[in-house]
């Protein structure tokens, strides 16, 4: 496994395994089925709180969530720019989420 892989529990190292691997598998079944975006909500909160608990500080989280979108596969209905829109909105709602259990 790649040292920069964001799978690798290097790559986000204050971050349990398990925290590492349900994101990913959260962003994975919601690009499969975008309409339950409460999911992805939901799991995007959960890592912003363990991030925050664990001491990591949010540009690590922020590099993390950006190199786990970036591995999950797209439909082929999604553009470019509606990829940037969501994660956009992914990186506001951990922003947000991170800085709410202060």
């Amino acid at each position: 496994m790649a040292a920069d892989s964001p799978r690798d529990p290097a790559a986000a190292s204050k971050l349990p395994r398990s925290a590492v691997d349900a994101i990913h598998a959260e962003l994975t079944l919601w690009s499969r089925h975008p309409e339950n975006e409460s999911v992805l909500v939901a799991a995007l909160d959960r890592i912003a709180d363990e991030a925050h608990r664990s001491g990591m500080r949010i540009e690590e989280l922020l590099v993390f969530l950006k190199q786990a979108w970036q591995q999950i596969p797209h439909g082929p209905g999604s553009s470019p720019e509606d990829r940037s829109a969501q994660l956009t909105r992914m990186v506001t709602r951990c922003i947000r989420q991170f800085y709410r259990t202060e």
